[in-house]
């Protein structure tokens, strides 16, 4: 089976090769992905294992639906920094605005995009950090996890 990863290491391989197996840097088509990405990734996979239809008895008793399992008082809290009404309830379901309340969100309470923090104030909420830290242990080891198998 081939994938973007085999293909990212095949060239990788060939372009290192070509200097008789020494180091040449990294070459330049390659773009490390950003902290921003990484951060997202792993949420979007904790949250729905990146399926945009993600329904479980635990996101229905919470009302979160979507890639990123966003629930309505998000909604409502960006549209109260944003001062108008820029995202609706529905815009939950479409992963590309969910994505823009995702970095909204961060960017306001995490502008590093921290993984352990931006995993934390999604999961646990951006009040009282210190006193819940321990609530969101699981949710950000999965998050390392995850980001560890994808990035080697």
């Amino acid at each position: 089976k081939i994938t973007m990863r085999s293909i990212t290491f095949l060239l990788l391989f060939v372009y290192t090769s070509i200097n008789g197996g020494e180091p040449m840097g990294l070459p330049p088509w390659y773009c490390a992905p950003s902290k921003e990405a990484i951060l997202l990734s792993a949420v979007s996979y904790n949250e729905s294992r990146h399926g945009t239809i993600s329904v479980t008895k635990q996101s229905i008793k919470e009302g979160a639906v979507g890639v990123l399992q966003i629930r309505e008082g998000m909604v409502d809290y960006l549209n109260s920094i944003n001062g108008y009404r820029k995202y609706t309830y529905a815009d939950r379901n479409d992963p590309v605005k969910s994505r823009e309340m995702f970095m909204e969100f961060q960017t306001r309470h995490d502008p590093d995009f921290d993984i352990d923090y931006g995993c934390h104030i999604w999961n646990g909420g951006q009040n009282n950090v210190r006193k819940r830290w321990h609530l969101t242990n699981r949710y950000r080891k999965e998050a390392w996890e995850y980001i560890n198998r994808t990035t080697r």
